[in-house]
């Protein structure tokens, strides 16, 4: 989770269907949870993760998934990306 201001950055996806989500993906072998966070983070919003903190972990459809707080290098253009809901389709 990014959050700057009381705002939640979240992704836009478009699968096959659209929706709405948290940044975040598998973790590749070898590959550290914290590294894993940071590499989603920069694919998915182009932020640079500057700390990951976990938070818990919690179902969903595909199996077990953490949850982490995230601070990003520059909360400023975190809060410009959220408020960008332009579709980049």
């Amino acid at each position: 989770m990014i959050v700057h201001d009381a705002r939640l950055l979240m992704v836009h996806e478009h699968d096959a269907y659209e929706s709405w989500t948290l940044p975040g993906g598998g973790i590749e072998p070898g590959e550290s949870a914290d590294d894993a966070v940071r590499r989603e983070v920069a694919e998915e919003t182009g932020l640079r993760a500057v700390s990951a903190r976990f938070l818990f972990e919690a179902p969903y459809p595909s199996g077990p998934t953490a949850v982490f707080e995230v601070s990003v290098a520059d909360p400023a253009a975190a809060l410009a990306a959220a408020l960008d809901t332009r579709c980049r389709c």
